[in-house]
């Protein structure tokens, strides 16, 4: 894991509904919701894309009817392809590219640790021009995800925490804060760099 570093966005993606889904006691995930985007519009309340001219939020947008943000904790979420070939490699080939559901996925073979992104990260929306996304914070991975990876909704209990455990610590993802000021467009390409 480095302290700094660069990549490029090779997918956006909103999640137009939670991917729990389910009574509490049965609830399972459900990645059918995940529609990726060339481009996502970042406002303070959250992340939008237009779709055949439509717009659609994300469901951690502040105006989304089952809004499932948290405060501000959670209004964007951002992995890297070097974790899921780690995830790939202990659990699956079905735990593709994006299916954790973050809105950004970075290519990068060495995927930074949380302490690296300290000072946030920065995407470049026009030649020269970068923002920053701050405050990161680690995704901490559900129960319900760690079903799903391990293909089974009936594990035993060692198995789900030794899931758990190996998804932490940013291998999941990571959260970061939207950009002050007016909205502004990500696309599919743009390069992103973090100094930790």
């Amino acid at each position: 894991m480095s302290d700094g570093g660069t990549g490029r966005i090779v997918q956006l993606q909103i999640q137009q509904a939670s991917l729990k889904v389910g009574p509490t006691r049965a609830r399972r995930y459900d990645p059918s919701p995940i529609l990726m985007v060339d481009r996502l519009i970042l406002t303070p309340d959250g992340a939008e894309a237009v779709v055949d001219g439509a717009r659609l939020i994300d469901v951690h947008h502040g105006h989304h009817p089952d809004s499932k943000n948290r405060n501000g904790v959670n209004d964007l979420s951002i992995g890297f392809t070097g974790n899921y070939r780690r995830i790939r490699e202990r659990l699956g080939a079905h735990i593709v590219d994006g299916i954790a559901g973050e809105s950004i996925l970075v290519e990068c073979d060495d995927p930074p640790a949380l302490g690296a992104l300290i000072n946030g990260i920065e995407i470049e929306v026009d030649p020269g021009l970068w923002i920053r996304l701050a405050e990161a914070s680690v995704a901490h991975p559900c129960v319900e995800f760690s079903r799903f990876c391990l293909r089974s909704s009936v594990v035993e209990p060692r198995q789900i925490k030794e899931t758990l455990q190996f998804l932490d610590d940013g291998t999941r993802g990571f959260y970061v804060g939207l950009p002050a000021g007016d909205p502004i467009g990500i696309a599919v390409g743009a390069a992103v760099r973090w100094r930790g």
